[in-house]
């Protein structure tokens, strides 16, 4: 009993600091519709991305759960450890969306949809642009291994000879990036399948 109040406590207190984490994250608040304008920033706004932790938590939790009922049954049924995997992996969609979620916030991109390119800035103030027309430009689309709670995780990988940048999947959440995500979906591409797909 020691044990499953111990593990209680240890969820509860993970569950604080994440809320509290993604409380920070401030992105753009729009909700708007797909624009019409010409040049679109892709970001996620924060209604989305409380829509998208909502999702991400949800499947945490029952790595959680799982991992309280593997350790309370695995005391007299040691076949209960077969199911650690699957606990560490449902867990682990965590730092995966925490991951993307920091890639997105430190990389400003805008795709331009008359000349169908992508402008990128990164952190450290490197400023390229990629033509999504060049038949140079190599796309990778590096995806996790399934959907949890309806959510996949990805990103693609865009490069060309001035640069490569990661846009990760949870973008297309907002319909305005959407745009972008269709077009790269219909492009010819490599793609990939991990279990933790990391940028």
């Amino acid at each position: 009993m020691g044990k499953i109040l111990v593990i209680a406590v240890i969820i509860l207190v993970l569950f604080f600091l994440i809320t509290r984490k993604f409380s920070r994250f401030q992105f753009n608040t729009s909700t708007q519709a797909k624009s019409q304008s010409e040049n679109i920033e892709i970001t996620v706004p924060t209604v989305y991305v409380q829509q998208l932790l909502k999702k991400v938590l949800f499947t945490v939790g029952t790595g959680f759960i799982l991992l309280l009922f593997i350790v309370v049954i695995a005391s007299k049924f040691k076949i209960a450890l077969i199911l650690l995997p699957v606990s560490f992996y449902l867990i682990g969609q965590f730092f995966v969306f925490n991951n993307h979620l920091k890639s997105l916030k430190n990389t400003k991109m805008t795709y331009h949809r008359s000349t169908n390119s992508l402008t990128i800035a990164t952190a450290n103030n490197k400023k390229f642009s990629l033509q999504l027309n060049d038949k140079n430009m190599k796309v990778k689309e590096v995806k996790s291994v399934q959907k949890n709670n309806g959510l996949l995780m990805g990103y693609f990988e865009i490069s060309s000879a001035y640069g490569t940048c990661n846009l990760p999947f949870i973008a297309a959440a907002n319909p305005e990036s959407s745009i972008l995500f269709d077009k790269l979906k219909q492009s010819s591409r490599e793609v990939e399948t991990k279990l933790f797909p990391i940028i």
